[in-house]
């Protein structure tokens, strides 16, 4: 089995041999397959996250959620080793600020994301498995964010088909997703709660 580190590796090397007319096609097959999901006409929120330059871009998403009435809530980091929380972004992306790590999140005043909301939750990964593992940057933010959500949310990790595997390593901290959406497919790994 691979290491983690190994496999982020791999994942970074896929990634940028991808031409960006090929992640725009690949970006907007993974918002259909997104928005089309079952729990997508549910969600009160949606929860996603700023793409980094080798993540999927999830600017159609957010553009449908706001067509569908949708609040839309992306990640806060204060700083190192602080906790991350969710922050209501109401006019995306002009009243995001840059961080000092250099991404762009909500502004310290933003609307905490609420808990009885319901919520479509998309999780950035390194590498998926269809157990519904993930390998992340290795901050392990995600891993303490998502037991924090009530039952009710559904998790989707979102990747390229090329980041889909069989199998991840994973610990006791690693908190799996309960779907993969990639351009290639919808991946079911747990059963989320009605």
């Amino acid at each position: 089995m691979n290491s983690k580190e190994t496999l982020r590796d791999e994942a970074t090397r896929a990634i940028t041999a991808l031409s960006p007319e090929q992640r725009i096609v690949l970006d907007a097959q993974i918002a259909t397959h997104v928005t089309h999901m079952p729990f997508w006409s549910q969600a009160e929120v949606v929860l996603g996250y700023v793409a980094l330059d080798d993540e999927v871009d999830l600017q159609a998403v957010f553009r449908a959620a706001s067509r569908a009435g949708k609040r839309i809530a992306l990640p806060r980091i204060a700083a190192r080793n602080a906790p991350m929380e969710f922050r209501i972004v109401d006019d995306y992306p002009s009243s995001l600020e840059r961080h000092a790590y250099g991404f762009l999140q909500p502004p310290e005043n933003a609307e905490l994301f609420s808990p009885e909301d319901t919520a479509l939750v998309l999780v950035p990964g390194r590498m998926f498995d269809r157990s519904g593992f993930r390998v992340g940057r290795g901050g392990g933010y995600y891993d303490h964010f998502l037991p924090t959500l009530p039952a009710t949310a559904v998790t989707v990790g979102v990747g390229y088909a090329i980041q889909l595997v069989q199998s991840v390593p994973h610990g006791e901290g690693d908190v799996p997703v309960q779907i993969v959406v990639t351009d290639a497919e919808s991946c079911f790994c747990r059963r989320p709660q009605p």
